[in-house]
């Protein structure tokens, strides 16, 4: 969440158009998909050690695109405002699997396949920028 954020902001400067730098990080993403398919998995990074254990097995750099990219689509389809609400509403990795559900109405394996239906070549992403 802190690279998009820090990403919208360079946008709102005029420094970098995050439309570019995210075209540039999702057509990595999809190389990613190519060389570790199905390998990355949104209930692989749900708690900081799962992180970077899947960090290892995937690429650092595949792992935060990855990451950036689903942030990215629950800003999308949610706004800012619900990812907030979300991370506010999951003090504990018992209450984050209830807590996603409840804010982005879906659970987080429908989300993951929707995710990994996204990577793949020929979809286009959505930019969202902060209100």
């Amino acid at each position: 969440m802190a690279d998009w954020v820090a990403f919208t902001v360079l946008d709102r400067l005029g420094v970098a158009r995050m439309t570019v730098e995210t075209d540039s990080l999702f057509a990595l993403e999809r190389q990613d998909l190519a060389t570790t398919p199905l390998a990355l998995s949104v209930n692989r990074i749900d708690e900081p050690r799962r992180f970077l254990e899947h960090a290892r097995d995937v690429g650092a750099h595949a792992l935060y695109r990855f990451a950036f990219r689903r942030v990215h689509d629950l800003v999308d389809r949610h706004g800012f405002a619900s990812v907030v609400d979300y991370f506010r509403a999951c003090p504990s990795h018992t209450a984050e699997r209830s807590s996603f559900e409840r804010v982005f109405g879906q659970p987080v394996s429908d989300f993951e396949r929707d995710a990994l239906q996204a990577m793949r070549p020929g979809s286009s992403p959505s930019i969202a920028v902060l209100p």
